[in-house]
């Protein structure tokens, strides 16, 4: 079950990075995707960043416990890992500010 889940999270969160590529790419090109919006290209960025870096910290955080006691040992892959997941969730803007930013645009899209 737990693979599973993290194969799930791990799946979500490429594909909404995916889908934020393609609305940036598409922007780029001058079609019409908004910038600002819950649609808009920093907000599927902003919840891809979110995702993902989540779904990462909640792998490596499984896979430690999977590893039980080891999973903390140097000799073991699974400690950088979380290391370098939860770095993730700060980097480029930390998960809550990017919660806010989020929130603020599906805020203005309900007119609030």
């Amino acid at each position: 079950a737990k693979f599973a889940e993290m194969a799930g999270r791990l799946s979500a969160g490429r594909a909404l990075a995916r889908e934020a590529a393609d609305a940036l790419a598409t922007y780029r090109n001058g079609s019409a995707v908004p910038r600002t919006g819950i649609d808009g290209v920093t907000s599927r960025a902003a919840i891809a960043k979110l995702v993902a870096s989540e779904a990462g910290t909640y792998a490596a955080d499984e896979a430690v416990q999977i590893y039980g006691g080891y999973g903390y040992m140097r000799h073991y892959p699974v400690e950088k890992l979380l290391r370098d997941a939860k770095g993730y969730e700060i980097f480029e803007g930390t998960n809550e500010i990017l919660r806010q930013v989020i929130a603020a645009e599906v805020l203005r899209d309900a007119g609030a």
